[in-house]
């Protein structure tokens, strides 16, 4: 497994190039295609080599590391690890994951060969039920520290990228003639449009990209991009995962609809956090600072177009189809816009805000539509909770135009991702 991470690690030397189609083909393939093809084959080789193992230990063929309690037994090794060694490195945490996993797969061992099974097939079935226990265990122990999202990530993956030199290549510094030419990066509209002329392609500043549908159910993303983080044209539906985003444009955007169960979201720097046609969160933490609004639901055209790109748009632009509805969670947001902002109706049944709005012209919370609270926990610097949007006009999606223009912005934090 040391040889495959070895060979991984090759795909992060020259990410630029990869960004900015400086190499050739056969270049792409000798620092990504094969490194991640040797590295697919490293693992197979080590899984392989382990479930032989096994089955010589137990003298049982239908044996191996899923059966017999090791991946559930690393699984307790990496959360104990979290809990008991909260700064510890990362090859601290394999090394105890590794002798968790051994541990656990010698108490298998010396069960099963003291006890006679007239049939082979209860081998099997008695270490799917001791790794049962140790995943209740591990399960009760992530649910009572809340350590769940924190042991998924280690169980799913993690996604680090920058793009077109990340969020800090965007200025956002400038007054109400926001959006003429105020940058340019690879994929920019100005690019794009020689491109279209010379019939070449150019890369996407953008972090994670689909033109339809993006469904995240867990793991540890890092971006640091010059357009949007997350950006989808059709639905968001996110379940679980730990996310740190610094974007020069949206963090997250969709041209349709987003729903949000559950997740730990950090925005440090954007010029939205979330700009969606209708939001739906149900849970989930969220630390957002932003230069015009933390969430935005508009139908149709916003004023988050930069440099000389277009403004976006959204898929639908009836302003039935646009809503903000928050069901739960737990909101810190900083913004010089509005800190939420609906075109349409905004509905708080639970949950605990609190909103710092620092735009001349903006409110914290802005809404065109109705206003319903049924139970969160809203704290403004303001007081627009008892009245949004009367302070900044109600203009919903446009709250950092109608609002005066953008604030003056400090420098990008330093990036995230490595």
């Amino acid at each position: 497994m040391s040889l495959a991470s070895l060979f991984v690690g090759v795909i992060n030397l020259t990410p630029g190039q990869l960004l900015t189609g400086d190499l050739s083909l056969w270049e792409v393939f000798l620092v990504s295609r094969l490194p991640r093809l040797l590295a697919i084959l490293c693992t197979g080789v080590g899984m392989s080599v382990a479930g032989l193992i096994m089955q010589q230990l137990c003298s049982n063929k239908f044996v191996s590391p899923t059966t017999g309690a090791t991946i559930s037994s690393a699984q307790l090794g990496i959360l104990l690890a979290l809990l008991f060694m909260p700064s510890s490195t990362l090859w601290s945490r394999a090394l105890f994951s590794f002798a968790a996993a051994i541990l656990g797969t010698w108490v298998f061992v010396w069960f099963i060969q003291r006890i006679r099974f007239k049939d082979a097939v209860m081998v099997p079935l008695v270490g799917i039920m001791f790794g049962n226990v140790i995943g209740g265990i591990t399960s009760y122990l992530a649910y009572q520290y809340e350590m769940t999202q924190a042991l998924s990530s280690w169980l799913v993956g993690h996604f680090s990228l920058v793009t077109a030199g990340g969020s800090e290549t965007v200025n956002m510094d400038t007054g109400e003639d926001f959006g003429q030419g105020r940058f340019s990066f690879p994929g920019s509209s100005s690019e794009s449009a020689a491109s279209e002329e010379t019939g070449t392609d150019t890369a996407s500043a953008k972090g994670l990209k689909a033109d339809g549908t993006i469904l995240i159910q867990g793991g540890t993303f890092s971006t640091d991009t010059a357009d949007d983080s997350i950006h989808a044209g059709g639905d968001i539906s996110i379940t679980a995962g730990t996310f740190q985003l610094q974007s020069g444009d949206d963090a997250i955007h969709s041209d349709s609809n987003l729903l949000i169960q559950d997740g730990d979201f950090t925005i440090p720097y954007c010029y939205e956090g979330i700009e969606v046609l209708s939001i739906t969160i149900d849970g989930g933490t969220f630390q957002i600072t932003s230069q015009d609004d933390g969430l935005n639901a508009a139908g149709g055209a916003d004023s988050s177009g930069f440099g000389v790109r277009q403004q976006d748009r959204f898929a639908s632009s009836a302003s039935s189809d646009s809503f903000i509805l928050i069901n739960g969670g737990t909101f810190t947001i900083t913004s010089q816009g509005d800190c939420i902002d609906s075109k349409t109706d905004l509905t708080i049944n639970g949950g605990t805000l609190d909103l710092t709005c620092n735009g001349s012209g903006n409110t914290a919370l802005d809404t065109d539509g109705s206003y319903t609270n049924n139970g969160g926990t809203v704290t403004t610097n303001d007081g627009s909770e008892e009245n949004p949007g009367a302070m900044g006009g109600g203009q919903g999606g446009m709250g950092g135009k109608m609002g005066g223009g953008r604030q003056s912005s400090a420098a990008p934090p330093s990036s995230t991702a490595p």
